[in-house]
């Protein structure tokens, strides 16, 4: 895996364009914008990108998908504020990792930036290593210390046809 830098805007697709092994370009050709544009009411953010954007990129490219979720519980109905976790946290931990070590794609998680703002972010992984479009390569244990908080593995599998 190559490490790709990029603006902050661009994070997503840079990570899956790394954890593909392909140029960045084709992956914002497939997708069809830049995310540059400002569109929201607060200007100090850019459109950016929607993972479904990258899945269906993956999807143009022949990859499926597969969504891990480092945390997660049940609720009686969609938008309750009721919730149980469906593991204990030291399990949800050890199953996360026992899909990190086997397997590659993109992590996607938290960081926060200096004025505070926690905003979305992601990373390629590819088996060992984090490769972060910031500019550094660090392992999953050292995420946090890099101020990545990651909470979503997205597994690529190649489809057959």
């Amino acid at each position: 895996m190559e490490l790709i830098k990029t603006n902050s805007w661009s994070c997503l697709p840079t990570a899956f364009s790394m954890a593909l092994g392909i140029p960045f370009a084709q992956v914002i050709d497939i997708i069809g914008h830049d995310g540059s544009e400002f569109p929201f009411k607060d200007k100090t953010f850019r459109r950016g990108f929607h993972i479904q954007e990258c899945i269906d990129a993956c999807f143009t490219l022949g990859y499926a998908c597969v969504e891990i979720q480092r945390y997660f519980g049940m609720q009686p109905y969609y938008d309750s504020v009721e919730a149980i976790p469906a593991y204990s946290f030291e399990v949800c931990d050890k199953r996360f990792k026992d899909y990190l070590i086997k397997s590659q794609g993109v992590l996607a998680g938290r960081v926060e930036r200096n004025s505070g703002v926690i905003v979305g972010h992601a990373v390629a992984w590819n088996g060992l290593m984090i490769y972060d479009s910031r500019g550094m390569i660090y392992d999953f244990e050292q995420a946090e210390m890099f101020n990545f908080n990651p909470h979503t593995l997205w597994i690529l599998v190649k489809m057959e046809k």
